[in-house]
């Protein structure tokens, strides 16, 4: 026969896994709560600090698309060109921190500040725009010192 007392503790069991999964689903301090969504392209954040990486997500790509993607400076000229084709591979994840560059003409931290894009060539989605702002990651300054 099977105690009041049992039913009580799985019945107590239950509630508390119910609420430990909510507020895990439900966690409004987790930084990658809301996603910057265009189709398959996703960004973590909508602004980055100086040496902070740029998460980004590209997952279920349909079989036909295939493209780059322009990561476009404040200043309207391409930074970097990632390529992505779902013959190959449906889903990836890329990384990325916003630097100086002497070949780019990255001189100091100004070029990098400001609203950056994500536009997506070969593929009919929405341009991800983004900020870069003038703050710094705890020990990174010296990564920004000027180079030209």
């Amino acid at each position: 026969m099977v105690s009041i007392y049992a039913v009580g503790l799985v019945i107590a069991m239950v509630a508390i896994g119910y609420l430990y999964f909510e507020g895990t689903s439900n966690n409004e301090d987790d930084p990658f709560q809301e996603w910057i969504v265009s189709g398959p392209f996703k960004l973590n954040q909508h602004e980055y600090k100086l040496g902070e990486s740029v998460f980004m997500s590209i997952g279920d790509l349909a079989p036909q698309e295939s493209g780059h993607i322009l990561i476009i400076r404040p200043n309207g000229e391409v930074y970097d060109t990632i390529s992505f084709d779902a013959t190959i591979k449906t889903s990836f994840n890329h990384y990325w921190a916003p630097e100086l560059s002497i070949p780019l003409g990255i001189c100091d931290v100004d070029d990098l500040l400001g609203t950056w894009k994500l536009v997506f060539d070969g593929v009919n989605y929405e341009e991800i725009p983004f900020e870069v702002i003038d703050e710094f990651i705890p020990n990174e300054e010296i990564h920004y010192e000027p180079v030209c």
